[in-house]
């Protein structure tokens, strides 16, 4: 691998990432699909240091333990911020840099991640924030959005315009809880 690789979990102190986000990103990472100097940066509104948030994290990730666990624990940091502010995502941008550079130097690129496991009311502002401020210059970007994608097919259409006007098509994934199960009348 050539390029840096940088997750930004929104929302990391909240249940979505501690029971469902870490413990997929721990399987990945222990099983070699994630690269091992990988920087997971959690971001949220809950003021914690990267020791407190590891402690929140380890009843999450299973009973392995051992080497990889503390391993990849390593590789989880923690910053504290609002999701609608560019502010909050500027202050981050050089403590990413500098992890990403400490981390990976060898590499060339850096590729960022940007993981939304926050309510849907902030997804645009968190993404034209993000757009702002901490977007990777030198590499791809990335927003996976998790939550029930808008409450209907009117809601659902707004949030793609909204964000297709800030990222193109093939920087954004969809994961939706909700919207694919539809009642049909018989």
């Amino acid at each position: 691998m050539t390029s840096k690789l940088s997750i930004i979990v929104l929302g990391a102190s909240g249940d979505l990432a501690k029971k469902k986000t870490y413990p997929s990103l721990f399987d990945l990472y222990s099983h070699g699909y994630l690269p091992e100097n990988v920087v997971i940066m959690g971001f949220a509104r809950s003021s914690l240091t990267n020791e407190n948030f590891r402690s929140h994290l380890v009843p999450y990730l299973g009973n392995s333990g051992g080497e990889k666990l503390n391993m990849f624990l390593s590789r989880c940091f923690y910053y504290s911020g609002l999701y609608d502010s560019t502010q909050s995502f500027s202050s981050l941008e050089p403590v990413l840099t500098k992890l990403e550079n400490e981390n990976l130097t060898a590499l060339s690129n850096t590729n960022r991640l940007f993981y939304f496991a926050v309510p849907p009311n902030v997804f645009i502002s968190a993404a034209s924030a993000i757009k702002s401020s901490i977007l990777s210059t030198s590499g791809w970007n990335r927003l996976i959005v998790e939550k029930p994608f808008g409450h209907d097919y009117d809601s659902a259409m707004t949030m793609t315009s909204a964000l297709g006007a800030l990222f193109s098509e093939d920087q954004i994934y969809r994961i939706d809880h909700y919207l694919g199960i539809h009642r049909m009348e018989i």
